[in-house]
């Protein structure tokens, strides 16, 4: 009977980091949602659709990410590798984070604007903090990244740029079905610009405080196939 191979102390320690950042990430979400400044486009179509029915945020982003898989696999047909079907566990993970987040601030309201603004930029700090430790586990990426990945891999096109595409194209969806469903715009406003801004910002910046890595030394290599970070 062959013998499995013991789990190393590098595997559970960047499993651990990762399942951290799907946390906190989760936390930044909750507390700029609580801003109402707006959220990030990946949140946009799961902000706006729990406004208009009696499923929670959290909820509807474990669908999201849900119809961000199916995207995957309809895009990369035989190239879907079945390590990429762990998004779903980790987008059930994020979703509850998130609503437990928002249930603990359920009792805070922001009372002036200024206050909004702080917790508006705790939530880009916090998510910031998350995203880097998701990144610099190298294990896997939430299906919202996955989906860029799969269409840069069949287009060819620059991840960065398909990352746009894609922030644009919900935030023009999520528009769409706010005026559609609510008659009025929800979710998008200074904070889904400054998010979008700043959030790389302060992985960055985290980045450097915490290691002077140079652009020569070697990447880590991730833990599951299919899950390589964007470059």
């Amino acid at each position: 009977m062959k013998r499995l191979k013991p789990v190393s102390k590098e595997t559970v320690r960047r499993t651990g980091m990762f399942l951290a950042g799907v946390c906190v990430s989760a936390l930044g979400v909750a507390l700029a949602s609580k801003s109402d400044l707006g959220v990030t486009p990946l949140s946009l179509p799961a902000y706006v659709f729990s406004y208009a029915f009696p499923l929670s945020m959290g909820q509807f982003l474990i669908l999201q990410h849900a119809a961000f898989l199916l995207l995957q696999a309809l895009l990369l047909g035989r190239e879907f590798r079945l390590s990429s079907l762990l998004q779903l566990p980790l987008a059930i993970v994020y979703g509850e984070v998130t609503d437990l987040a928002l249930w603990c601030l359920g009792g805070f309201e922001a009372a002036s604007y200024a206050a909004r603004l702080a917790l508006c930029a705790a939530g880009i700090v916090v998510t910031g903090i998350g995203v880097f430790l998701m990144v610099n586990a190298g294990v896997l990426v939430l299906a919202g990244e996955g989906l860029s990945l799969a269409i840069a891999r069949r287009t060819g096109l620059a991840f960065s740029t398909v990352k746009i595409v894609v922030d644009c194209g919900l935030l023009l969806l999520s528009a769409g079905m706010s005026m559609i469903l609510l008659g009025r715009i929800v979710g998008i406003r200074e904070g889904t610009v400054a998010a979008a801004i700043l959030v790389g910002l302060v992985v960055k910046a985290i980045q450097s405080l915490r290691s002077p890595r140079t652009d020569t030394e070697p990447r880590r290599e991730p833990l599951a196939r299919g899950s390589e970070s964007p470059s």
